[in-house]
């Protein structure tokens, strides 16, 4: 009888080890504004979030990423270009580790008219690997590169956006619901 009341207290506790969930609340150091917009969870059990931070309501901020360990230490870093303003959007977790990262951002600072695509795979650390931008057909304006994007049973990324067309014409058609296959 004692052994089989000593074997379910260890069942128990073994079980409780094992299912805990480790909760905590990171403050990040800042006196700027920061949001963040979107988020995965990686192999290693690190959350990495995305949006941007800066002045709002001075419209000058950049684009953002925090990464979360699960023993809640994190690290950060904004991307600061120089005269731009910048935001990340999407985020997915690639085979190798590194994150793919889309967002947008505008060269004369104008937050309404972001007119670039950028898209960025970043390493575990942070850092840049690669970046492209593309440039918005000048026609759509908005915040054009808001996008959602997924990675497929068979490894393809699937980047869908939506753009604003403020001049409409027979000649022009945009489609929102279009996906990009990368």
């Amino acid at each position: 009888m004692k052994s089989a009341l000593i074997e379910i207290l260890l069942i128990i506790l073994l079980a409780n080890n094992c299912f805990s969930q480790t909760s905590f609340e990171i403050g990040l150091d800042t006196e700027e504004d920061c949001i963040l917009d979107n988020a995965a969870n990686d192999d290693y059990g690190n959350i990495v979030m995305i949006g941007h931070i800066g002045s709002f309501i001075g419209l000058d901020y950049d684009a953002f990423i925090l990464k979360v360990r699960p023993d809640g230490s994190y690290i950060t870093k904004s991307f600061d270009r120089l005269d731009t303003i910048s935001y990340f959007t999407t985020i997915d977790v690639l085979n190798n580790g590194n994150y793919f990262i889309t967002g947008s951002y505008s060269i004369d600072g104008n937050c309404s008219e972001r007119d670039r695509l950028w898209v960025a795979i970043i390493d575990s650390e942070l850092n840049i690997v690669t970046e492209r931008s593309y440039l918005i057909r000048e026609n759509y304006v908005g915040f054009g590169a808001i996008a959602c994007s997924l990675i497929d049973i068979e490894g393809n990324i699937v980047l869908t956006a939506a753009a604003f067309n403020e001049e409409p014409d027979e000649k022009t058609y945009f489609d929102s619901n279009s996906a990009i296959i990368l």
